[in-house]
């Protein structure tokens, strides 16, 4: 349950135009340098 909300939450502030690090989240996965594990918990 807290684990969708914070889901939820994370994607909402990826999605939004005031997003600070959407630029460095695009860069790391086209780099493919990191593990998805590694990349959710940047996001999160």
């Amino acid at each position: 349950m807290v684990n969708d909300i914070v889901n939820k939450k994370k994607n909402q502030w990826l999605q939004s135009k005031d997003c600070s690090i959407i630029e460095l989240i695009n860069y790391i996965n086209n780099a493919v340098k990191l593990r998805d594990t590694h990349i959710e918990a940047i996001e999160t």
